[in-house]
């Protein structure tokens, strides 16, 4: 047996820790969701049917982000399932941890555990012909308001050509009764649309800073052929 030292010395510190880190992920898998987070007839369920002890020691955790439906699962999973009058929703055999899926819990009940509000943000742009869904939007955004400020989330659909989306902030800081300004922005986005992560090159395709301003009411953001660009605040 040999012996080893080590020193622990606050003073070489490496960099700062993005909370952002800390996340997890809910999946249909054991008793994850059903019986787990979600369980009606348990003593602390809530009006929804979720277990408020549960959710409060995930709050304990210090859990910044989940990702739904995460893991194996989601590989196999139609969105469609999970909207609409329960009762009317299809059961389907599981393909991943082979179990019977009654889709009792969807987008619409998960939507319950998050803070804040979604605010539907319609866009006019430019479409594409797709042949499963027809005729789609190219340009999609959604964004949410919290206490910890507004985030955007934009996606750019075309496969060929760049957008620069130009998205009216009047409305917003008018009920706000403030400017904004940007805290932060991410791009998700690579010129090879065929591009991906590997072992040999495991950065290949990565966040980067999006090309956004404000000026005035209005904010600016650049957006690549199939890029994703979120936290726009």
């Amino acid at each position: 047996m040999t012996d080893a030292t080590a020193r622990l010395d606050p003073h070489y510190e490496i960099a700062d820790i993005d909370r952002r880190l800390f996340g997890g992920f809910v999946e249909h898998l054991g008793r994850h969701v059903y019986w787990g987070i979600f369980e009606p007839r348990h003593p602390s369920a809530d009006e929804q049917g979720f277990r408020k002890d549960v959710i409060q020691l995930v709050k304990e955790l210090g859990i910044s982000t989940i990702r739904y439906r995460g893991g194996n699962f989601v590989s196999g999973y139609r969105w469609e399932d999970g909207i609409g009058p329960v009762s009317e929703r299809p059961r389907r055999l599981e393909l991943a941890w082979h179990s019977t899926e009654t889709n009792e819990i969807g987008l619409h009940e998960l939507s319950h555990l998050a803070q804040g509000r979604a605010v539907r943000v319609p866009v006019e742009a430019d479409g594409f012909r797709s042949e499963k869904l027809g005729e789609v939007a190219a340009v999609n955004a959604v964004a949410t308001i919290d206490d910890e400020g507004v985030s955007l989330f934009l996606v750019n659909r075309s496969t060929t050509d760049a957008t620069t989306l130009r998205v009216d902030l009047e409305p917003l800081m008018r009920s706000l009764g403030r400017e904004i300004a940007i805290v932060e922005s991410h791009l998700l986005h690579d010129d090879d649309l065929y591009a991906a992560n590997t072992l040999e090159e495991p950065e290949r395709v990565g966040v980067r800073a999006a090309e956004a301003s404000v000026d005035g009411e209005t904010l600016t953001v650049t957006l690549p052929a199939v890029s994703w660009a979120v936290r726009l605040s």
